[in-house]
């Protein structure tokens, strides 16, 4: 159930945070411990910009809430933080083109 919901999720995020469509990621990951009444928990992480003010980024976790409480019948806890793009590294392994053999 959950995987059928990342292209709507990753929908909401790109429309919501005007990201190009392949970039938003989308991580489904059950929990060992749930703390509180919420039993879903989405922490969402964005490279920080002008145009993703507070505003904007409690209206794209508002959109999201909506459908996974739709979905799941369960309270959602969601969470923004931007993040400076200055300080963002990412490393993919193995690097394109090689293999770990």
């Amino acid at each position: 159930r959950a995987a059928a919901l990342i292209p709507t999720l990753s929908n909401i995020l790109a429309v919501g945070l005007a990201s190009e469509r392949a970039n938003p990621q989308v991580i489904l990951q059950p929990g060992a411990y749930i703390s509180g009444p919420y039993l879903i928990y989405v922490d969402l992480q964005f490279r920080a910009t002008p145009l993703r003010d507070k505003e904007r980024v409690t209206q794209v976790l508002t959109e999201l809430a909506d459908v996974l409480n739709v979905q799941f019948q369960s309270a959602v806890r969601l969470r923004g933080f931007a993040i400076d793009q200055s300080t963002l590294s990412a490393v993919d392994f193995p690097p394109a083109g090689r293999t770990t053999e």
